[in-house]
């Protein structure tokens, strides 16, 4: 294992970014499985200023909703898909077809 330290937040970030971005700029197919929450928030910021208009595998990316709170009615502003669409889906430009999530209001 290797562990790395960092002095603060952003620098941890930033490190995580960079880190993200080399990983799926390298794969075919890239699905990146996204967490809801503030932890990622400005990884998530500095993964998209990293694109920069660097976009060729980016329409290729889909991006796999990692969680979702039940009974949330689509496009609450308080659910896991907003938070993604605000940080990542919108952003990125994410076409709805690669932006695979939960229903929060199963049957």
């Amino acid at each position: 294992m290797n562990v790395r330290y960092f002095k603060n937040y952003e620098e941890l970030s930033s490190y995580g970014a960079g880190l993200l971005k080399s990983s799926l700029e390298s794969q075919d197919e890239p699905v990146l499985c996204a967490a809801s929450g503030n932890s990622p928030s400005l990884l998530y910021d500095n993964f998209v200023e990293s694109i920069n208009g660097d976009d060729d595998w980016v329409q290729k990316l889909r991006i796999l909703g990692l969680d979702e709170w039940i009974g949330v009615p689509k496009g609450d502003s308080n659910s896991c898909e907003s938070y993604l669409k605000k940080f990542l889906v919108d952003p990125l430009k994410i076409e709805d077809d690669r932006f695979l999530r939960f229903h929060s209001n199963p049957k």
